[in-house]
């Protein structure tokens, strides 16, 4: 079966099914061919028998003749699909040169790609060459190339030349973005310094905020001023990375550190400060049993000596106001230190039902824990002095 022999060659692996292993495979068929029609005669006599073998010879030289046309078929299919491929890899290559730049990031990114064509173009050129050996052997055969597969190897034999015209026209494109975001960055820039003169005003007059009543807003200000300083703080990275593009000399922007060194104290206390109110309150009146000791113990300690150590800060600067914030935060907290011991003992992960039952027959008081036991009740029955 011819379809089922043809298939079989397809399906081989085009390293191990070579040029040359067609090439035998077309010698092979075309012998076959001449011999069939060398020895096999149009009709045979037979003592008085006149035998014609033209139907036999006819049969037999369409089958191989279709053999080898497919064979020449399958052979041309071979560059056919390289050159089909080829095309399609400088259409890829050719989209990603026309992409539009968005940035000044992109328009390097571009410009890179622009330097890689000529290396990229020898790697698909390598294929083309690849390629000749076939259709130099389909001459050789007088094989007539459909005018699909001439189209297709004359559009990959065009396509350098196409490319080299598109990097001509994206390398005008580019610089005209490059200097139109330039310019952009400019205005940016211009306003970035009014920015940061701004937010190192608001900075400056931080000290202003005393009122501890009115902690949980302030504390929301903080963090939108932190926001802020961080947004801030990556804007001058890619200005500066966007200058170094531009081959210009970077921008000092070292005044947004200070900045930040200089607001982290009302940060830490206000924030801090906001959730110390909220923290001792869920840890007093909510239901005993939610307490995490550990947790409780850890944020009770880093509360503690961040009141410190602002407090000292705020001397430092001599902000009155706001170190006796500090102190005053500090005594309540230490106020709640002495607590710790009596939640971690009752909340230890070990406690259970005959603990809660010996503890209430020492102490003689109901010590078992329901959703009413908290701690302002453990502190009201008195068991800081057991």
């Amino acid at each position: 079966d011819i379809g089922e022999y043809m298939k079989a060659l397809e399906e081989k692996d085009p390293e191990k099914y070579s040029l040359n292993d067609m090439l035998k495979e077309v010698a092979k068929h075309a012998k076959d061919l001449d011999e069939i029609n060398d020895q096999i005669p149009t009709q045979v006599r037979i003592g008085p028998f006149q035998i014609s073998c033209k139907k036999v010879l006819t049969h037999l030289s369409q089958k191989k003749t279709d053999l080898l046309n497919k064979s020449k078929e399958l052979l041309a299919s071979r560059p056919k699909k390289m050159c089909e491929e080829l095309c399609e890899k400088y259409k890829d290559l050719d989209k990603a040169l026309k992409a539009k730049s968005t940035d000044p990031e992109s328009v390097k990114a571009q410009r890179d790609l622009i330097e890689e064509v000529p290396k990229k173009l020898d790697e698909l050129q390598e294929i083309m060459e690849a390629s000749y050996p076939y259709f130099q052997a389909l001459e050789d055969l007088r094989y007539s190339l459909p005018d699909g597969d001439f189209d297709m190897k004359s559009m990959a034999q065009s396509w350098p030349f196409k490319v080299d015209q598109t990097v001509a026209q994206c390398s005008i494109i580019l610089e005209k973005d490059n200097e139109k975001y330039k310019l952009e960055q400019q205005e940016a820039q211009e306003s970035f310094e009014l920015h940061l003169n701004d937010l190192n005003s608001t900075i400056n007059s931080l000290q202003q905020y005393t009122d501890v009543s009115q902690t949980t807003s302030v504390a929301a200000h903080m963090k939108a001023i932190h926001a802020e300083l961080k947004k801030a703080e990556a804007d001058a990275v890619v200005y500066n990375t966007r200058e170094q593009l531009f081959g210009q000399q970077a921008s000092d922007y070292s005044r947004i550190k200070k900045m930040l060194e200089t607001f982290d104290p009302y940060l830490q206390f206000w924030s801090t400060a906001a959730n110390w109110a909220s923290w001792s309150k869920t840890w007093m009146y909510d239901p005993f049993h939610l307490l995490l000791a550990e947790d409780v113990e850890r944020d009770v300690q880093q509360s503690y000596k961040t009141m410190f150590k602002m407090g000292k800060t705020f001397q430092q600067r001599d902000y009155t106001a706001c170190a006796n914030n500090c102190e005053q935060i500090r005594k309540e907290v230490d106020v709640f230190r002495k607590y710790c011991p009596l939640i971690t003992a009752l909340r230890s992960p070990g406690m259970r039902d005959r603990h809660w039952d010996k503890l209430s027959e020492d102490l003689k008081m109901d010590m078992h824990l329901d959703e009413t036991f908290t701690l302002a009740k453990a502190l009201e029955m008195g068991l800081m002095e057991h």
